[in-house]
């Protein structure tokens, strides 16, 4: 008893609270057993919930493995970490429960039977065609009760010679370059003539090693910051765009990536930007805005923060920003001459009497008022949803408590900063955001109804790439400061994401 007593008190705060976040989490899984599963079925169901809390269990182990006895830095331990998360995110997110991903897997579909400009049919459509037996898998809509079953069955049968068509034209401006990933893994599936359920989950698995890949590198690359890297890049909405069938898998990566590049040109130890670190600006830059037609060029604007000294001269950085600015914007209206001109139409119109300069500037005021918790929902996963159903309340609770907390913490990683760096620090992503904000309302349809003076179209998961901007706003100049620990931010990462996958598994089964 009295040796219980002296390990009892020999816990520590940190002990403390992960044993708390377990528990939190075990309650969550019981939770949505019964919540799910409403009839006879709750003994199962409850079997699924503890499964998964042995599970995460698994995953908390093998980083503390990876992490005290291995001894691996911290971007290769999000490696592993986003690969094993990112693994269940494949197999449990069932098709078409992602937003919008039944038109996107259409999309690369259409361009992996050599579509790389689509056009539109008599009927104004642009439809692309899939093999029935792949479709089965995409009929989903919020619930498919079968849908595991299916899986194994269509793993195992033959790529039937039937198709099915489908309208992908919510997809359709967005460039083959954005979907690249998914596209190798369906045309390597094709080659191989695997069968249509494989050559499915392929495009996932590619846009997952790539992604991981990308913010590998972000995460190695970037001097300062590397643990809010580590945070953003795990969060559960940003792991399932990871994988899935969207562009937001490069989106996310790219918007890293270019931002870790930044703080590494500025910060780093390198007295002049090399020929590589520039080539990889301008790849990473060319890349992110070609991806959602320029709505993440405005990401850029962080480059002004590098030093002209590293240059070689002043006029030799402003002509690589104007350039950075130039060359995109010369290819989207160059990809728009080349798309088919049923793809472009005239900018929707404010039906609520107000001029156009009256509603942006009312915009604003919604953008930072009645629909910011709209975006922060969407970010974060409650909104608009993973896999199309909301999120149990108390999950949403929990992944949103972690990151106030992120967004308050203090950084022990000093800046040397001049009082003009502070200012530009804070402005330059409120710029990018509200840049962002009215690009893509241009391109996705921007005017509210007379009930409603603000931008719509937008979702929250579209702000993830902006994400890596945070420790800029969150950083404090002061003396005494307190580091994120690391240990809770791959806590955080493991526990969300595997009360998501609960909720999603115990959703369809």
């Amino acid at each position: 008893m009295k040796k219980l007593i002296d390990k009892i008190k020999g816990i520590t705060t940190k002990q403390i609270i992960i044993i708390a976040l377990f528990c939190l989490n075990f309650g969550l899984f019981i939770y949505n057993a019964f919540y799910e599963w409403y009839n006879n079925k709750r003994v199962l169901a409850v079997v699924f919930a503890v499964t998964f809390f042995l599970m995460e269990f698994v995953a908390v182990a093998l980083y503390f493995f990876l992490k005290n006895k291995k001894k691996m830095p911290i971007e290769k331990i999000f490696v592993f970490i986003a690969l094993l998360l990112g693994v269940f995110h494949v197999f449990i997110t069932p098709f078409n429960q992602v937003p919008d991903e039944i038109s996107h897997i259409f999309r690369v579909y259409d361009v992996s039977d050599g579509n790389i400009v689509s056009h539109s049919n008599k009927e104004g459509e642009f439809r692309a065609e899939i093999s029935s037996s792949a479709y089965k898998l995409l009929n989903n809509a919020q619930t498919d009760r079968k849908y595991y079953k299916k899986v194994i069955v269509q793993l195992l049968e033959p790529t039937s010679e039937e198709k099915w068509g489908w309208n992908f034209s919510p997809a359709v401006i967005y460039k083959p370059v954005a979907y690249l990933p998914q596209i190798t893994g369906v045309v390597m599936g094709k080659m191989l003539h695997l069968p249509a359920a494989i050559t499915l989950y392929l495009g996932r698995i590619f846009a997952l090693v790539v992604y991981v890949t990308i913010m590998y590198f972000a995460i190695k690359n970037t001097p300062k910051f590397k643990i809010f890297f580590v945070l953003f890049a795990l969060l559960p909405m940003a792991l399932q765009q990871g994988m899935a069938y969207s562009p937001d898998c490069l989106a996310m990566a790219l918007g890293f990536l270019l931002v870790s590049i930044a703080i590494r040109a500025i910060y780093g130890k390198e007295k002049t930007i090399s020929t590589r670190m520039l080539g990889a600006i301008y790849v990473t830059v060319l890349a992110l805005a070609a991806i959602k037609s320029l709505a993440y060029l405005p990401m850029a604007l962080i480059l002004v923060l590098i030093p002209y000294k590293k240059f070689g001269k002043w006029w030799i950085k402003y002509l690589h920003l104007s350039l950075l600015l130039i060359i995109p914007v010369a290819s989207y209206y160059i990809w728009g001459k080349i798309q088919d001109p049923a793809l472009y139409s005239e900018p929707n119109t404010v039906t609520s009497g107000l001029s156009l300069v009256e509603f942006l500037v009312m915009s604003v005021g919604s953008f930072f008022g009645t629909r910011t918790m709209y975006y922060v929902d969407g970010m974060f996963g409650r909104n608009l949803s993973y896999s199309n159903f909301n999120a149990p309340i108390q999950v949403y609770i929990f992944i949103m408590i972690a990151i106030i907390t992120v967004m308050v913490v203090r950084t022990n990683e000093k800046l040397e900063m001049k009082k003009l760096d502070k200012l530009v620090y804070w402005a330059i992503p409120i710029i990018t955001v509200l840049a962002f904000y009215y690009i893509a309302a241009y391109n996705w349809g921007y005017f509210g109804d007379d009930r409603e003076s603000s931008i719509i179209g937008i979702q929250g998961r579209y702000f993830l790439p902006l994400l890596p901007l945070i420790p800029l706003l969150s950083y404090y100049d002061k003396k005494k400061t307190t580091p994120l620990n690391v240990d809770y931010v791959f806590m955080f990462a493991i526990l969300s994401n595997f009360a998501i996958l609960g909720s999603k598994f115990l959703h369809n089964i």
